[in-house]
């Protein structure tokens, strides 16, 4: 599970540099990110919208959907995450979500805390 873990977080790197320049101090402190895994099966929601949450799901397996929701419980996706995708990356400055979350498939994740993430982009900005 834990190369799985790193494969993953891997593919989140490979992502952020093909956008943005990172140090190799940068990418070690992203590369060094822990976090829970959680093994789930498909369509289950990991949060619903409006829900307060203090982690992020990054996908090490599997399909999650971000949703939206209307008042009379209709739901869309907006969204589709793949493995090393973070899939509420926003939620670390925005905590109480807008959307929600859920597997699509029996999905793998991993649970890294805002707090975290919050560490390394104030110890590493880029």
């Amino acid at each position: 599970m834990l190369s799985e873990m790193g494969s993953a977080l891997q593919l989140f790197v490979n992502r952020l540099t093909s956008r943005s320049t990172l140090t190799r101090a940068e990418v070690t402190a992203v590369l060094n990110l822990t976090g829970r895994s959680k093994q789930i099966r498909g369509h289950v929601d990991l949060f619903r919208p409006g829900q307060q949450v203090d982690h992020t799901c990054l996908v090490v397996e599997g399909v999650v959907g971000r949703f939206g929701q209307s008042k009379n419980g209709l739901r869309q996706i907006t969204c589709l995450y793949i493995a090393g995708d973070m899939a509420d990356l926003p939620s670390v400055v925005s905590p109480n979500s807008g959307w929600g979350l859920s597997t699509l498939s029996n999905t793998t994740i991993m649970l890294v805390a805002h707090s975290d993430l919050r560490r390394v982009a104030a110890t590493h900005p880029g």
